[in-house]
């Protein structure tokens, strides 16, 4: 896993900036590794919520059903942690602007591979279900159209262009629209020294935006709260609208670099706490009341929580590092999008008549842990066989011919 720069740093409060004292820097590695490790949990939260649902409401835990019921908000943390660590990645102490070709090379070596095998997965049965309708020209332009919006990732912004293909991915649909605007915002952001008053005031703006077209649709338009209706469809899954969270990872990141660069450690250590406690309980307070709160807006309000959080656990060096630092869990991390991304197909498979007896079913626990366990451990197998093979052929051949358009380019 390639580590991740996080001490670089510029302030919040500039009353700091006489005291001389060495301040001492967090473990960078440590604590991105950490982040890897809560990626896990992130994913196969939304897992449980697609499939396991009436597992854990069978159980009797009001505070466990209200949790998974808004398991999609796995969603909203990826998209926050991506703008957080592209930052880390393409801004932290960095002059040189962001080379646009080279970043979305790496970036589709990094999404695709992965993509197209859960797309390659589902072709065999849809493929049955276009010859056993009856419609079979009308189903067949369907599969095809379908078809060639995901292939171009472009599903997320017509929920009809979806169809029956891997439903989770439309979020990486909507990761593709963040990766084609980034470069353009990381040199943006470059150009200017955005004091750390005016990114704080910019992500709370971020996260103040997410919930206002839903507010709006609930009270003002008094849109019905059920999934799958061209509202629903927009407010959830409509790249644009899921822009403020990828923003917001972004400011997260500028402004981490504002407060390490002259908070002293024990300082920041104290802020990331109280951050991460307050990210915590707000998250549980939401799912403690999920069920009473209108459908279209559960997933709305979850961007600052995770603000927070992933503050927190980016400057911790306590127990909770430790532990999602874990070999294991990182391991669970770094394969966290293939647990995603391949949730669907793996699962068409284990509840197909032949496995249903092992597999199948919605109420059963064992049966629920058997099927998480598969999609896991095919996961880890595909991340390490082929995404990332793949990743690295890409990346060579895309580092080959740049140097060879050096060598024969005209000299200056």
């Amino acid at each position: 896993m390639r580590k991740i720069k996080l001490n670089d740093a510029p302030i919040l409060d500039s009353s700091l900036k006489n005291d001389r004292a060495p301040i001492e820097r967090p473990d960078p590695s440590r604590n991105i590794a950490a982040l890897t490790g809560l990626r896990f949990f992130a994913a196969i939260s939304i897992v449980i919520y697609h499939f396991h649902g009436a597992v854990f409401e069978s159980l009797g835990n009001n505070w466990l059903t209200g949790l998974f019921t808004v398991g999609s908000m796995g969603v909203s943390m990826f998209f926050v942690l991506s703008g957080f660590v592209l930052t880390h990645v393409y801004i932290n102490g960095k002059s040189k602007p962001v080379a646009a070709k080279s970043f979305f090379v790496a970036r589709f070596a990094r999404i695709y591979p992965a993509y197209a095998l859960a797309l390659l997965l589902e072709v065999p049965a849809l493929i049955w279900l276009v010859f056993n309708s009856s419609d079979v020209v009308r189903r067949g332009l369907i599969f095809s159209g379908s078809l060639i919006a995901n292939l171009l990732l472009l599903q997320a912004w017509a929920r009809v262009a979806s169809w029956r293909w891997n439903f989770p991915s439309w979020s990486v649909s909507a990761e593709a629209f963040f990766y084609s605007i980034f470069p353009t915002i990381a040199n943006r952001l470059k150009l200017h020294d955005i004091s750390g008053r005016v990114l704080l005031c910019m992500l709370l703006g971020c996260a103040a935006i997410m919930p206002v077209p839903a507010l709006t649709a609930t009270y003002v338009a008094h849109a019905p709260q059920v999934a799958e209706t061209p509202v629903s469809n927009l407010l959830l899954f409509f790249p644009l609208l899921r822009v403020p969270e990828f923003l917001a990872g972004i400011f997260l990141g500028l402004l981490m670099m504002k407060v390490e660069r002259r908070w002293r450690s024990e300082i920041i250590r104290r802020v990331g706490a109280i951050a991460l406690t307050t990210g915590v309980a707000a998250i549980a307070v939401i799912a403690q009341f999920s069920l009473e709160i209108p459908l279209l807006l559960r997933d709305s309000f979850f961007t600052l929580p995770f603000v927070l959080m992933i503050f927190g656990i980016a400057v911790d060096r306590g127990v909770l590092a430790a532990f999602l630092s874990m070999p294991l869990l990182v391991l669970l991390g770094e394969a966290s999008y293939g647990i995603y991304i391949y949730q669907a197909p793996i699962y068409e498979v284990l509840r197909s008549d032949l496995l249903a007896q092992w597999f199948g079913g919605t109420d059963s626990l064992a049966k629920a842990l058997a099927s998480m366990l598969v999609l896991i451990l095919f996961s880890i197998l595909a991340h390490k066989r082929f995404e990332l093979p793949v990743r690295d052929w890409i990346n060579a051949r895309w580092r080959l011919r740049d140097r060879s358009k050096i060598a024969v380019g005209p000299v200056r």
